[in-house]
C-alpha cells in the first residue's frame, strides 16, 4: 500500500509462485509440509487480492506443473518426464 501512495500512477502487482500441490486434494505420505506451504502461499495470495483490489493493487499467484528436478523423479513412474518445466 506504501508504494501505492508513494506512486499512484504507478501500476503495482505482487506476482507470487506457488505449485500445483497447492490443489491436491490426495497427496502421497511424507508431502504433507510441501503441500501444505504450497497451500499456504494460494491462501496468503487469495486474501491479499482481496484486501488490495480495492487499492488497485493487482495480486495474482503462478502455479507451474512438474518440474525437472531431483525431487521429481520420486513420482516418475506417474509422470510424462518430456511434459516438465526443463531447469
Amino acid at each position: 500500500k506504501e508504494t501505492k501512495k508513494l506512486y499512484p500512477d504507478m501500476n503495482v502487482s505482487i506476482i507470487q509462485i506457488s505449485s500445483r500441490a497447492s490443489t491436491f486434494r490426495a497427496t502421497d505420505p511424507m508431502d504433507s509440509v510441501y503441500c501444505a506451504s504450497k497451500f499456504g502461499v494460494r491462501g496468503f495470495s487469495d486474501c491479499l487480492f482481496k484486501e488490495l483490489k480495492n487499492e488497485g493493487i493487482k495480486v495474482c499467484q503462478i502455479m507451474p506443473g512438474w518440474v525437472n528436478t531431483e525431487l521429481s523423479y520420486k513420482y516418475a513412474d506417474k509422470l510424462i518426464l518430456d511434459n516438465m518445466i526443463q531447469c
